[in-house]
């Protein structure tokens, strides 16, 4: 997680994470706060990185049922945050499903680390 977007979240979304996450630890971010985060800041991203295997066929499918009901997204404080702008963000930084199945057993190997860690770091059993 990013300083730059932690302290943008908690002043511009009403969202502080302060007291669960820290600059440097993995968070995971809702679609809303990935859009808010684009839209504040579309080259730098206020610091935020994607983990492409695991997040990004599901924030596709978010933004294209709000671009396809012709609607913004919006935030705890009521602000509304670009749809079209956040998907094309993760389609410029993650591939496409069919380039991702490409990465083949790479991509299954960095998934079970990834879970690994997170069960590890959540307590939960294997």
């Amino acid at each position: 997680m990013a300083s730059e977007f932690l302290a943008s979240s908690a002043t511009h979304d009403g969202n502080d994470l302060s007291s669960v996450v820290t600059h440097g630890e993995r968070w995971c971010v809702c679609a809303w706060a990935w859009a808010s985060a684009v839209q504040r800041d579309p080259v730098g991203l206020e610091g935020l990185a994607l983990e492409c295997e695991e997040s990004n066929a599901k924030l596709r499918e978010v933004y294209q049922a709000y671009i396809d009901k012709g609607e913004a997204m919006t935030g705890p404080t009521g602000e509304t945050y670009g749809v079209e702008q956040a998907l094309e963000a993760v389609n410029r930084l993650c591939p496409d499903g069919d380039a991702a199945a490409s990465l083949g057993e790479r991509g299954n190997a960095k998934r079970a680390r990834t879970r690994a860690n997170a069960h590890a770091t959540l307590g939960v059993p294997y």
